[in-house]
């Protein structure tokens, strides 16, 4: 008789924290598409309608909280961030940081030239508080405009940036 009654008192205890929980859980998706616009307005970051698409369609996944074009990685880190590429640069690199990842996922990076895709590479982003990585181009001297994409499995941009090669 008695586990029946604590059975009881942790059911009605459990129905009256739901909606606690439910309200903030609203409160925090709420404040997600503003936050990632406001990181989109930092020069160099991902285009404002790239970070909203982010915010409303992996937000159950993931953030992303820093995209970037750079000339090399350093100790896991984006080195010389830059959105123009100097004639003599061989290779530019695209690096993504992602938070608040709560499942596995698989992205990909598309690295666009005048207007054509001319790679895909697939990345696995693991399950956690944060995750570093990157892609890399050889621009092999074909100046001009240039495009890198992060996209999830259906091929919907979560992040995009323009950078140019001289």
């Amino acid at each position: 008789m008695k586990k029946i009654s604590v059975i009881k008192v942790l059911l009605i205890a459990l129905v009256l924290m739901l909606p606690v929980v439910s309200t903030v859980s609203a409160q925090e998706e709420a404040a997600k598409p503003e936050a990632a616009m406001a990181e989109a307005a930092k020069p160099g970051a991902a285009k404002p309608e790239a970070a909203m698409a982010e915010a409303a369609d992996t937000s159950a996944v993931m953030t992303i909280n820093r995209f970037v074009t750079c000339q090399g990685i350093e100790n896991r880190e984006p080195a010389g961030e830059t959105a123009t590429f100097t004639a003599g640069t061989e290779t530019a690199y695209a690096f993504l940081e992602a938070r608040n990842i709560s499942a596995d996922v698989e992205v990909n990076v598309v690295w666009i030239y005048d207007g054509n895709e001319v790679a895909r590479v697939p990345l696995s982003i693991r399950q956690g508080s944060r995750w570093r990585t990157n892609s890399s181009k050889q621009l092999a001297g074909r100046p001009g405009a240039w495009q890198v994409q992060v996209q999830d499995a259906k091929s919907a941009v979560l992040a995009s940036l323009d950078f140019t090669a001289e």
